[in-house]
């Protein structure tokens, strides 16, 4: 079977005949075996973009072929995955394209946004910018080396924060 290793070194002599063999075979379709999230029609489109369809198994296609489909992993958002190396099915004419898919945790994660505040000293109320500004204002809040401190907190928010 050749084979199309992206980090390709030295080549074998069988390697060089699987090579030259495939140099020679009519590529028919691509396909990914172990992928879960890439769709077919994409597989598809890749193939006919890169000219790899409907054209020979030679190194400069079959990398076209997987930049377009390490491309398709960008926009939807699969960041870690990518086209690791191909396979030539000689006899059916079929690309297996090797792919590297990041698998997740069965647990969810629950992102939430939060903000620090500061908080009252004497109350221990949580205090606004306004009521801040003011305080500072009212008691000249500055420490004896002209810096500013208040305890803060982190509080949970809904969505932006300022």
């Amino acid at each position: 079977r050749p084979k199309i290793n992206r980090k390709q070194g030295r080549l074998t002599k069988e390697e060089k005949k699987a090579e030259t063999l495939a140099g020679t075979v009519i590529v028919k379709s691509v396909s990914a075996p172990n992928s879960t999230v890439l769709p077919t029609a994409a597989l598809a489109d890749a193939g006919r973009q890169s000219g790899l369809v409907g054209g020979k198994f030679v190194p400069e296609t079959v990398q076209h072929c997987a930049a377009q489909v390490d491309q398709w992993y960008r926009r939807a958002g699969y960041l870690a995955n990518s086209v690791t190396g191909a396979t030539l099915d000689a006899d059916a004419g079929v690309v297996k394209l090797e792919v590297d898919e990041a698998t997740v945790s069965s647990h969810p994660v629950d992102i939430v946004c939060v903000k620090e505040v500061a908080i009252d000293d004497r109350t221990g109320e949580t205090m606004s910018p306004s009521a801040m500004r003011r305080k500072l204002m009212l008691e000249g809040g500055a420490d004896s080396d002209g810096s500013v401190s208040f305890n803060t907190t982190i509080v949970e928010t809904k969505g932006k924060t300022k």
